[in-house]
């Protein structure tokens, strides 16, 4: 199976084991005269038995990643975009700006990080986040995964 395809049902197997986690909640309790609409123990076997799947289908894909050393890439983008959106949330002031505290005082502002850099700071990670975005769905398109 394609690593793709297996990225499909792991995020269908996801979406399945919400479903039932909701099930299971709304099923829990009832008035005393009613009858319960579906059985808390059938319920949580199907869970158990999802997320069994769930597992070892990520398991398996994750072992392709490693045996492929593609799992350094995959750590690496994680930590890209983890800098990528902190350099986005980064705010150099500049200049005069009136404070806060004082309607006629001006405070003046010097930064260390210019805006330009820092538009070409997100430029650089952006485009390197692409290109091991790129790499990996080369990847995960053409590689296969065996299930157990």
């Amino acid at each position: 199976m394609k690593i793709v395809k297996a990225q499909k049902m792991i995020k269908r197997l996801k979406g399945e084991i919400a479903e039932i986690q909701q099930r299971i909640s709304a099923n829990l309790s009832t008035l005393e005269e009613n009858e319960f609409e579906e059985d808390f123990t059938v319920l949580m076997t199907t869970l158990s038995e999802k997320v069994t799947k769930l597992i070892t289908l990520k398991v398996q894909v994750m072992k392709t990643n490693v045996d492929n050393g593609m799992f350094t890439t995959i750590l690496n983008l994680g930590e890209l975009k983890s800098r990528l959106e902190f350099v986005r949330g980064l705010n150099p002031m500049t200049g005069a700006t009136r404070s806060s505290y004082s309607q006629t005082e001006k405070d003046k502002y010097k930064s260390q990080l210019k805006p330009a850099d820092k538009t070409k700071m997100v430029e650089d990670l952006q485009k390197a986040i692409n290109a091991m975005t790129d790499t990996l769905n080369d990847f995960k398109d053409r590689k296969s995964t065996r299930l157990n």
